[in-house]
């Protein structure tokens, strides 16, 4: 137990000792630049603007309100569809009425 203490108490303190001489060796303007020990470009997020967030939210209304008018129409060839099959039925069975009458 006091051997792993010891071992990892040592690398406790290195760790931090290698923490402490990193933050003190950047400088000023450096640390405004970057605020995080991996590069930019090797993140797979970037910050974005409130004028890019809304021009995204714009784009993805624009293409949800372009989906609900494809399902608009879809429903709308739907009913006619189903008026001129149910106006079909209604035909034929008041034909085959009036055949029975005679």
């Amino acid at each position: 137990m006091v051997p792993g203490f010891i071992v990892f108490s040592i690398l406790g303190a290195s760790g931090q000792a290698a923490a402490n001489w990193r933050s003190s060796s950047t400088s000023p303007d450096s640390s405004k630049k970057s605020s995080s020990y991996i590069p930019s470009d090797w993140r797979p997020f970037k910050k974005l603007t409130d004028k890019e967030y809304a021009e995204m939210l714009e784009e993805k209304l624009l293409r949800v309100e372009a989906e609900i008018a494809i399902l608009d129409d879809n429903i709308n060839e739907l009913r006619a569809a189903k008026q001129t099959t149910d106006s079909r039925e209604q035909e034929s069975s008041s034909r085959s009425r009036q055949d029975k009458e005679r």
